[in-house]
């Protein structure tokens, strides 16, 4: 089963049934922990709330496919329900199994779209420049450095933002993909002339000034956008000046900028990419 994380910066991971039973303890004693284990290590986590501990009746194992700090709560998704984890307090590593209740019909909530992109609230999934965290011939890393336009044309499908990185309807949000392929497809003629054409040079110049200011200005509204709906804090600059790190980010490096939106809000970790599609992502 799939986990769509959906609270505090967890990311997507898998959920298998343990086949143990769950003995609830008396509602005036404290949680008893699950156990968090790899190899031969076991770590205590507890529940978010006393109640579903008391509604489960088994437990179900969830794989970390990345290292999460203690406290982190998101949504798991489990048997057509969604019921809230939480990570325990000493964190997880990467491949640590956690085992908590499956939820019970007093805890279950309503079942996400499949085709739902996992939101992950606090900070980005990973580092700017883990471009390569999937492997060097992943979309995440070669379509930014290759072909930013068709890079941030699928990001900003997936986002459901137009061409002009604003919020649209859905049959704007449709000709964005293909938008942004034909200012790539024109940026690289534009390009492969400048090279072979001296004479052309400086007047080619132009058009290829304005198509890096046309992608340094998307790319930096959509981060901005990115940041305010996932409660992405700044790192550097405070308000009213959070907008000039989205922006000097993207004019050092746009590429690495849009590898990391693409990570962060795409369901990578199961195998999830697709090169051409118009968001990126494979449908389910």
């Amino acid at each position: 089963m799939t986990i769509s994380s959906s609270k505090d910066e967890a990311p997507t991971v898998l959920a298998t049934p343990a086949f143990e039973r769950f003995t609830s303890p008396p509602a005036s004693a404290p949680p008893a922990p699950y156990p968090v284990t790899t190899g031969d290590s076991v770590i205590e986590s507890y529940p978010a709330q006393l109640g579903d501990v008391e509604a489960a009746s088994s437990l179900v194992d969830i794989t970390a496919p990345t290292t999460m700090a203690g406290g982190y709560t998101f949504d798991a998704q489990y048997d057509g329900k969604i019921f809230q984890v939480v990570v325990p307090p000493g964190g997880v590593e990467k491949g640590q199994t956690i085992s908590v209740p499956a939820p019970s019909d007093s805890v279950e909530k309503k079942a996400a779209k499949v085709n739902d992109t996992p939101q992950i609230k606090g900070k980005f999934k990973d580092n700017l420049c883990e471009f390569c965290i999937h492997g060097c011939c992943h979309p995440t890393c070669c379509i930014p450095f290759w072909a930013p336009f068709c890079a941030m044309g699928q990001l900003m499908t997936r986002l459901k933002l137009t061409w002009l990185a604003d919020p649209g309807s859905p049959e704007q949000v449709k000709k964005t993909f293909t938008i942004l392929v034909v200012v790539g497809v024109v940026h690289w003629v534009i390009y492969q002339f400048y090279g072979s054409a001296t004479r052309l040079g400086p007047i080619l110049t132009i058009p290829l000034i304005v198509l890096a200011i046309y992608l340094i200005l998307i790319s930096t509204k959509t981060r901005a956008l990115l940041r305010i709906r996932d409660e992405i804090p700044a790192d550097t600059c405070c308000e009213p000046f959070t907008q000039c790190e989205d922006f000097w980010i993207n004019c050092c490096c746009s590429c690495c900028s849009i590898s990391q939106m693409m990570r962060h809000t795409g369901d990578y970790e199961n195998g999830n990419e697709d090169w051409c599609s118009p968001t990126g992502l494979r449908k389910k």
